[in-house]
């Protein structure tokens, strides 16, 4: 006879003490329980919900620790469209057992239902580890983000981490940091790159140097962050996968990069939100146009954690020159611009040039920089791996392309209108027609294919004997680069305008003379070494590339130049020289609001996306008062709101008390609810139809700071679909805020003008920030 063990004897004895002789769910329970399940599983069979959340109601009041009766009763609660109560008992249910991951997944539901996508998420991300909902969570995710799906095939990665997600980097936070302030460098620009991309171009490089060099000799106060498209938070990247994607993006292991990278982006969805330590410096060395809510993001750091915001500008070329970019990229730059004026703590440039950009541009716009406040770093610094010399340039290396030693020239660059491949072709056409096939080497072309570069390629292909000289070259590894540059007779770099140009110092590291035009910062980056011809001569390029190519006298006493006496700035220089730069902006910063319109005298502030190619004096963005995560990113006609409490916060008023006019727009499918509240409670409630505009009409207690602060709640939501980054997103989104007007109460002349715009609605004759009223400049 099978041996009955004692612990089985004990809980049979203590069972019949309870008089638990029936089984609900594989549990032993009483016949009271029994019968009340029952009579609620019929009742759900025949979809009567009302009897059914009352049997289960019933059920958890006799015994409130079985979690599949909290589970039923959830469904019932659901079915009836009490979703509140229903997330509450499927909470319950959790508590009691955790290893019940059905219920995440009608946590998830009930919370998609209700609009509030982005907890959704959070909840089906939990319930993936889980075998019998797995599969239904993945399919509910990409429904919400089908950006996720790439990150969901790597299944076997996915459950792994979301069985294990790491804490979250907030804990700890809340102490000050002494001495040395945090650097934590911003890489989303790096991030976003590495998505569709694995070897860096030159605003790449230049994140991927200085940040490597920070964390290798500044280990304990480095933290490296970021956002991508579909996740709304930053997320840390911790030190070791930043050195591994580092390493790997620039050599040509292909099947360790992709491994490495799938692994990277598979955990982005669990990651947890960061948020940097309280004083901490925040760097962006990177590009962040393309984040529409990312000045929002750094005004709540600066609230909230007391950050230092310091960006590097590379250049100011879609403001400076629209012409060599798509009109997307120009209207984004300037969205950018428009508010990193009234946001960054210091600015980090590359260049002389940029610099004089920059200054130009903030004068323009009205805001007048200190010198002190921006420090020109030049990007003089030598090729990645230099230093330790481990692997040469090999010549081996650039046979896969049929080339040979001093046997080319090179031209490094994206093939794009700005960087002025036309102007290569022609004089390439014009050295063939001139002095024969055999006496011409190949131009050698390395890099993507960008933008507008019709022009260009339209000269190669209306002349075959110029398009068996052109070699293109899209994908080259780090050392396959340094090749290229070291055993090229010369390199060329005819831009039309740069920020720096990393090539021409590459060139020079290699010993190798570079041909460049004589605009921006091109000479600058030449050191004097270079041969320069005219900007938009070619047959002064034809000229110089004839004496370089040519006079072998004239081309190694260059190089013997450029060896003897060019000096290469170390990317550790240049690292210590930006930490050194950031510290002491972090003992100098103003206030949040300093810069900030000193009165709005009662004009109408629009919150919608600002979208212009061109820039003016006094230009600023209505986006620039929100506070808080509770807002969409706005769009060309204001601004939606999520769940929760959107607040707005107009700073420099001279008055004791705000006459707030707020201009807002109801849901487009429904009626909505909406109320606004200040710290002395609601001031203001009201609904709208679908579609429905009107004016909320309050008064707002200014502050000893000077700020006007208040919330809008919306009561309604609903589902829309925005597109951003290149892949539709469902929201919840509350009402619209349009703008505002912010009045003297007391002054009834303040708002006149005002108040007849409105009424006459002609809005855009009384903007705070219009064109009409201040100088334009394009």
């Amino acid at each position: 006879m099978k041996e009955i063990r004692r612990e089985e004897i004990v809980s049979t004895l203590l069972r019949f003490r309870a008089g638990k002789f029936y089984k609900s769910g594989g549990v032993w329970v009483s016949k009271a329980l029994s019968r009340k399940m029952k009579g609620g599983n019929a009742a759900r069979d025949k979809a009567d919900w009302d009897a059914a959340a009352r049997h289960f109601r019933e059920a958890v009041a006799i015994d409130g620790t079985i979690p599949h009766i909290w589970i039923q009763l959830g469904h019932a609660l659901s079915e009836l469209g009490d979703h509140e109560q229903g997330l509450e008992a499927y909470q319950t249910a959790l508590l009691l057992d955790p290893s019940k991951g059905e219920c995440y997944l009608h946590i998830g539901r009930r919370l998609a239902e209700d609009g509030d996508f982005e907890n959704a998420i959070e909840a089906y991300k939990s319930a993936l580890p889980f075998e019998d909902v797995s599969a239904s969570a993945e399919q509910e995710i990409t429904a919400l983000r089908p950006s996720f799906a790439a990150f969901l095939r790597q299944k076997e990665t996915v459950k792994a981490i979301a069985a294990d997600i790491r804490p979250s980097t907030v804990e700890g936070r809340d102490k000050i940091v002494s001495e040395e302030a945090t650097l934590c460098f911003d890489v989303s620009d790096l991030i976003a790159h590495f998505r569709h991309n694995k070897f860096p171009t030159g605003i790449q490089r230049v994140q991927i140097e200085v940040v490597a060099e920070a964390v290798a000799t500044c280990t304990d106060r480095v933290e490296i962050f970021f956002f991508v498209d579909g996740v709304e938070h930053f997320i840390d990247l911790d030190h070791p996968t930043f050195t591994l994607l580092a390493t790997l993006c620039k050599n040509d292991d292909q099947e360790a990069w992709t491994a490495a990278r799938d692994g990277f982006f598979a955990r982005i969805p669990f990651s947890q939100p960061y948020l940097p330590p309280h004083g901490a410096i925040v760097v962006n060395l990177g590009t962040s146009w393309w984040m529409y809510n990312y000045f929002l993001a750094i005004r709540n750091l600066k609230r909230e954690r007391d950050i230092t915001f310091v960006p590097y500008v590379h250049d100011l070329i879609p403001a400076i020159k629209p012409q060599y970019c798509v009109e997307g990229v120009t209207i984004d730059y300037n969205t950018w611009l428009v508010g990193v004026f009234f946001h960054a703590d210091a600015f980090i440039t590359n260049s002389t040039s940029t610099t004089r950009d920059l200054t130009y541009a903030a004068r323009v716009m009205g805001h007048p920089l200190n010198e002190r406040n921006v420090a020109t770093i030049p990007l003089s610094a030598s090729f990645s791996g230099d230093d330790e010399g481990r692997v040469l340039p090999s010549e081996a290396l650039i046979r896969r392309w049929g080339l040979q030693a001093e046997g080319y020239v090179l031209f490094v660059s994206t093939i794009e209108a700005r960087k002025n491949h036309e102007a290569a072709f022609l004089a390439w056409q014009a050295l063939l027609q001139k002095n024969g096939a055999d006496a011409v080497p190949p131009l050698v072309c390395v890099g993507k294919f960008g933008w507008l570069n019709d022009r260009a390629m339209s000269v190669i292909a209306a002349d075959p004997s110029l398009s068996s000289k052109i070699v293109f070259i899209q994908r080259a590894s780090d050392l396959e680069l340094k090749s290229l540059y070291r055993l090229s007779l010369f390199t060329v770099y005819p831009s039309h305008y740069e920020g720096w140009g990393l090539p021409i110092t590459e060139s020079l590291s290699y010993g190798r003379v570079p041909l460049v035009a004589d605009n921006s910062s091109l000479v600058e980056a030449a050191a004097g070494y270079g041969v320069v011809f005219e900007s938009g001569n070619v047959t002064d390029f034809v000229e110089k590339a004839e004496k370089l190519l040519f006079d072998t006298k004239f081309r190694a006493e260059r190089e013997r130049q450029i060896t003897e006496h060019y000096h290469l700035t170390t990317w550790r220089t240049m690292t210590h020289e930006i930490v050194a730069f950031s510290d002491s902006v972090k003992t100098s910063k103003g206030s949040l609001y300093e810069g900030f319109p000193k009165t709005l005298g009662g004009r109408y502030v629009p919150l919608k996306l600002h979208r212009d190619r061109s820039i003016w004096r006094g230009i600023a963005s209505g986006e620039m008062y929100r506070v808080g995560e509770a807002w969409l990113w706005p769009d060309p006609s204001g601004c939606r709101i999520k769940p929760g409490s959107a607040q707005l916060c107009i700073p420099n008023l001279g008055f004791p008390i705000a006459r707030i006019f707020l201009h807002v727009r109801g849901l487009d499918s429904k009626s909505s609810t909406f109320s606004i509240h200040t710290q002395s409670g609601l001031v203001f409630s009201s609904t709208m139809n679908g579609g429905q505009g009107m004016w909320a009409v309050f008064d707002v207690e200014v502050d000893r700071e000077g700020c006007a602060c208040f919330e809008i709640r919306s009561a309604d939501y609903e589902t829309i679909v925005m597109d951003h980054g290149g892949s539709p997103k469902h929201y919840a989104a509350g009402i619209s805020v349009l703008g505002f007007c912010a009045s003297d109460r007391d002054d009834h002349r303040d708002r006149l003008d005002f108040l007849e715009a409105a009424a006459n609605n002609t809005l855009e004759n009384v903007g705070a920030f219009a064109k009409s009223y201040t100088q334009h400049w394009v």
